[in-house]
């Protein structure tokens, strides 16, 4: 915090700044709102498991899915990742074969964190 002058009459002027510090302090929040929406967005994941697998949909898991599917996009908000991976799905021909048998869970989690888990 600046120091208040010492008379009503004196200013104080900032010391100039360069050009390069301007365009880097200027760029600064817009690489941390960038960084946040990184953090927030949401990957969808579309399982297809038998209905063998359990009465519970909360069973279909990555584990007993007969097919996992990844949607190539990455969303913000989770309305748009399940109409997105619903409308996915419809396009492939997995959605187009599904027997009568099989059932269909969109999981829609953290980018970050699908990221991690893949890795392991």
């Amino acid at each position: 915090m600046e120091s208040m002058p010492a008379s009503p009459h004196q200013v104080l002027v900032p010391a100039p700044r360069s050009k390069a510090s301007e365009e880097a302090a200027a760029t600064r929040p817009i690489e941390a709102e960038a960084a946040d929406l990184r953090l927030t967005t949401l990957a969808a994941l579309i399982l297809v498991c038998p209905a063998a697998s359990g009465p519970d949909l909360q069973d279909c898991t990555r584990d007993n899915a007969r097919v996992v599917m990844r949607v190539p996009e990455e969303f913000v908000m989770p309305i748009a990742c399940l109409m997105h991976a619903q409308a996915y799905l419809a396009e492939t021909s997995v959605g187009r074969e599904l027997d009568a048998d099989e059932r269909v869970r969109v999981v829609c989690i953290r980018s970050q964190t699908l990221s991690a888990s893949l890795r392991r």
